[in-house]
């Protein structure tokens, strides 16, 4: 298996946005179970912008810092505009594609060649890392975690048509999915064989010991960006219709995205305003400090192909609340939470009730040692880096 990988990923998370932390997850985990691991991260400028932002000190790149991933920083500088070319995209991929030979160069010359390209997300840079490993003579994995995908095999670029996305996939080494109902779902699809990876947490978001909890109010906490597939206007609907009168019941909906406004439009609406609190994103340290502060997580979404707030959740001792769906309901047994029928406000509400008068019943050392057992660093070397 292979000891030193690049990844190049569709997502990866940013200051202030937490899309792709999975990803960055799991940058970490490889690194504690020893694997060499970096991330390419590309971005494109026009010439006069790339002067005007050296001379101001700006910074080139918008990813998320963080001193446990190693970063290859990809800058693609389009010396004339691209309006300008006879094609457009063609001119894009070419001048992406000859900077990432040369921050993969770069890279090799101190760290040494990897021993494989790690592609995440069929949704972008497939065109990349097909380039990088024919241009290195580097095998290329490949995993899959957007649900979307088992409904529509695209790229956000019209480049990439369905028949080359197809043959990119054809062309990996090793295709991984995060759960097994979709590794069944996208071996149908590609038909070709997926593998089962899950997602993974880092060593120190398990907690060590069991917080205590404050005795009231009770507290539901979902996590996650603010965007219609995650379905937290369901979730203010429900929440109104089981406590729309107890004062002693709140919820917290933490993420960044579009519909923060929205939602809290949607919370004075059904006179739950008081209670429903929308802090926004929250960084690793106050995303456990939230999690450790409430009694409850819910998840609302209406597509997932795992849900990695669910484990993060369980890593802190909460007992959980998902949707009856592939992917979260692999995650959920008798002994860590219960499900409702996606998409149901009545069955949500229910689920809502039914947990604030049981939650006492889960005990929360059950739920860290199964996070611990099945989402931790020997999760990752024993499906993907193992001997």
């Amino acid at each position: 298996m292979p000891e030193h990988v690049v990844y190049i990923t569709s997502w990866y998370p940013r200051a202030e946005k937490s899309e792709g932390t999975f990803i960055e997850m799991q940058l970490r985990v490889a690194k504690e179970i020893g694997v060499r691991a970096a991330v390419l991260q590309s971005e494109e400028v026009t010439g006069g912008n790339y002067v005007r932002d050296r001379l101001r000190g700006a910074q080139l790149f918008s990813y998320r810092r963080n001193p446990d991933v190693h970063v290859i920083e990809n800058l693609a500088v389009h010396r004339t505009p691209l309006r300008l070319a006879a094609d457009p995209e063609l001119k894009r991929r070419k001048t992406l594609i000859r900077a990432a030979v040369r921050s993969i160069k770069r890279y090799a010359a101190r760290a040494g060649m990897p021993d494989a390209f790690f592609h995440h997300g069929i949704f972008d840079y497939c065109y990349l890392t097909k380039a990088l490993s024919e241009h290195f003579g580097i095998p290329y994995f490949f995993t899959e975690h957007s649900a979307f995908t088992a409904r529509e095999v695209r790229s956000r670029n019209a480049f990439e048509t369905e028949a080359f996305l197809r043959d990119f996939v054809c062309g990996a080494q090793r295709r991984f999915t995060v759960t097994r109902a979709y590794a069944e779902k996208f071996s149908r699809i590609f038909g070709l064989p997926f593998e089962y990876a899950p997602n993974v947490l880092t060593a120190d978001f398990f907690a060590k010991q069991i917080p205590v909890r404050p005795a009231a109010p009770f507290r539901f906490i979902n996590v996650g960006i603010l965007e219609p597939h995650k379905n937290q206007a369901l979730l203010i609907e429900a929440f109104a219709e089981a406590f729309g009168g107890d004062e002693d019941v709140t919820l917290t909906i933490a993420g960044d995205g579009r519909l923060g406004p929205d939602l809290a439009k949607l919370a004075s609406e059904r006179g739950v305003a008081d209670r429903v609190e929308l802090p926004g994103f929250l960084d690793r340290t106050a995303l456990k400090a939230a999690l450790d502060a409430s009694h409850a997580f819910v998840l609302s979404s209406a597509a997932e192909t795992f849900g990695v707030v669910l484990i993060e959740a369980m890593a802190r001792g909460l007992p959980v609340i998902a949707p009856d769906i592939d992917g979260p309901r692999e995650l959920v047994g008798e002994s860590t939470g219960l499900c409702f029928e996606a998409g149901s406000r009545a069955s949500l509400a229910g689920a809502l009730r039914d947990m604030y008068y049981g939650a006492n019943d889960y005990n929360p050392e059950v739920a860290v040692r199964f996070a611990k057992q099945n989402f931790g660093a020997e999760a990752l070397r024993k499906y993907i880096f193992h001997d």
